[in-house]
């Protein structure tokens, strides 16, 4: 994002707050004319659009004195010729009735750019009737973020017959990351709203999320096209190999649906061949009179028999608790077809089979051990049981038949091959060979060289490992190392100071400056740790006047700068800086003064 944000020297093109402020800056005075009408159709008193500015990495009024996006792109917009009271930070109103006020204000004309998180000014930020334009100086991780940004702008109410949505990516970084992680999550959400699941499985979206944003960043931050392309096979390489893992799960379940379709095909058949040779016969005992054997008992009147039923269910009821639905017991025999039932403990409940293929019934226990018992219900339901079977045996031929339609389905299928094999051996052949081009690239003579060049100019500036971080310290790293350790860290003396103080006088060759700070603007800031040479300090007196940096908020000294005090230190740590130089405006001067306390 920038630079300054780490603590850092403001980046020598301006940044992405640079590019940010220029696009702003032209939306502004091409709409700052614009009137718009109110609901009445009459022209509202100040015209101008409004333009809405999202940011989610940077908050504005650091504690620490930290540098922020917020208010460095401020600076810029005001630098630029616009009023400083129309830019507005939606931070600066926490509580509901200010907020309510500034969203009044953003309709009205009175502010035209309004900048915020994602979280701050999301869903209920109705500032839509003047927006005309929208930046993103970052992305978020999520979708929904996205589009809850973009609906402060698409939505009903605005006057503007057009918009301007700008995204801001700087090539090289882990911006690519980031859109390239939105843009999946948003197409897998996309899958699964419109039901458009053409294939079997879908990507874990956290599957190795941490280790991928690794690589592509290393691919980022080496500059070797090598190490992209690496990332792009790599990802491919598990893609397709997911691929092929779904094809031979789907052909592993092809082959065990096809066993028990075959297993389906098989029963009907039997079932159907059984009920094939009874059928003739009770079609023929339909229209014969009533007669019921009941535990060796015959009844011919239906009355008779529902006592008889209702006992023989009692007493298979008591025994089944032994057995549960292990053991079926006989409780009737109708028109030549025997009734069997059993117990099921977990229901309570009796289960009412045929010795013949057939439907199961369902017969509570308080149908025939309750008072509400039905004995003619149950001698009803008895002979519905073994009337179905003729419907049964239609219900097995259509099972029959679906299973065989299914089967030829499934043949169809069953041998097809993953139709990326080819394709997945080429990624996987390329893939080996760019990594073991890039292992024997890391250990060549060129690479040892180049790693120890960068060494010795860690060296040279007097930077440890770690120096970046130290110039961000969080309160666990303070506590660990402690403050002194991370100062050194942060900005050790030069080589030059240490050999200016190894010849006795303490202090840095004249004109040379050891540590430098960057306090630009009234801001404070920590050094940057640069060395300017004695050409830019000519003519710069020790006990040079003290006087004012022209409104920049630095206060002006001399050189040389003693050694033993040419150290950065974070506002963090509550250090000095001690000396600043800044060629590029054409001032050749340098400063002590206390920052971040």
């Amino acid at each position: 994002m920038d630079e300054r944000m780490a603590n850092l020297a403001e980046p020598l093109d301006g940044g992405r707050v640079d590019l940010v402020a220029t696009q702003v800056a032209r939306v502004w005075a091409q709409h700052r004319g614009t009137v718009y009408a109110d609901d009445t159709g009459r022209a509202e008193p100040l015209p101008g659009g409004l333009q809405i500015v999202f940011c989610d990495r940077s908050t504005p009024h650091q504690k620490d004195g930290r540098w922020s996006l917020y208010e460095g792109l401020r600076e810029e917009l005001v630098a630029r010729g616009m009023p400083a009271e129309a830019i507005r930070f939606i931070h600066d109103y926490p509580k509901p009735a200010d907020k309510a006020q500034l969203f009044r204000d953003c309709r009205s004309g009175k502010v035209a750019v309004v900048m915020g998180s994602t979280e701050k000014m999301g869903t209920g930020t109705n500032i839509q009737d003047r927006a005309v334009a929208l930046h993103h100086m970052d992305v978020p991780w999520r979708p929904a973020d996205l589009e809850q940004r973009e609906g402060r702008i698409l939505r009903q109410g605005n006057k503007n017959p057009s918009v301007q949505i700008f995204n801001y990516v700087t090539e090289g970084t882990f911006d690519t990351v980031m859109w390239q992680t939105v843009e999946r999550k948003a197409r897998f959400i996309a899958q699964l709203k419109t039901g458009n699941t053409t294939d079997r499985t879908v990507a874990d979206l956290g599957a190795d999320e941490l280790g991928n944003a690794a690589a592509a960043t290393k691919a980022i931050a080496t500059g070797d096209t090598r190490y992209v392309e690496q990332v792009q096979l790599d990802d491919d390489v598990k893609r397709l190999t997911a691929m092929q893992r779904a094809h031979s799960d789907a052909k592993a379940r092809n082959a065990a649906e096809r066993r028990s379709v075959a297993r389906e095909i098989t029963a009907c058949q039997q079932q159907m061949t059984e009920l094939d040779r009874v059928l003739p016969a009770l079609a023929a005992s339909s229209e014969a009179p009533f007669a019921m054997n009941v535990r060796g008992h015959t009844y011919r009147e239906r009355a008779a028999a529902g006592p008889a039923l209702v006992d023989s269910l009692r007493q298979a009821y008591v025994e089944g608790k032994r057995y549960g639905n292990t053991k079926q017991f006989e409780v009737a025999e109708l028109r030549g077809v025997q009734v069997r039932a059993s117990r099921m403990l977990s229901s309570d409940e009796m289960i009412a089979t045929l010795d013949v293929p057939g439907r199961s019934r369902s017969i509570q226990a308080k149908d025939f051990t309750g008072v509400d018992a039905a004995p003619i219900g149950l001698v009803r339901r008895v002979e519905n049981m073994v009337g179905d079977t003729a419907n049964y045996r239609d219900e097995l031929s259509r099972r029959h038949d679906h299973a065989r339609t299914r089967t030829a389905e499934l043949e169809v299928v069953a041998d097809e091959p993953f139709e990326h094999t080819d394709e997945l051996a080429d990624k996987r052949r390329r893939l080996d060979t760019l990594t073991a081009q890039l292992q024997t690239s890391a250990n060549s003579p060129e690479a040892k060289a180049k790693e120890a060049e960068h060494q010795e100019r860690m060296d040279a500036q007097g930077r440890q490992p770690g120096w970046s971080l130290a110039l961000n310290p969080t309160p666990a790293l303070i506590a660990e190392y402690g403050r002194d350790e991370l100062v050194l860290r942060a900005g050790s003396p030069s080589p030059d100071a240490s050999r200016a103080a190894e010849h006795g006088d303490g202090r840095a060759p004249a004109g040379v400056v050891t540590a430098t700070a960057v306090a630009g603007r009234g801001e404070r800031a920590a050094g940057t740790g640069e060395e300017f040479t004695a050409e830019q300090h000519a003519g710069l007196r020790e006990d040079a006047a003290v006087e004012d940096d022209g409104g920049m908020g630095a206060v002006l000294a001399s050189f040389p700068v003693p050694a033993t005090e040419a150290v950065r230190t974070p506002p963090q740590l509550g250090g000095t800086a001690r000396a600043r130089a800044q060629p590029s405006r054409g001032q050749e001067y340098g400063h002590r003064g206390d920052f971040g306390r």
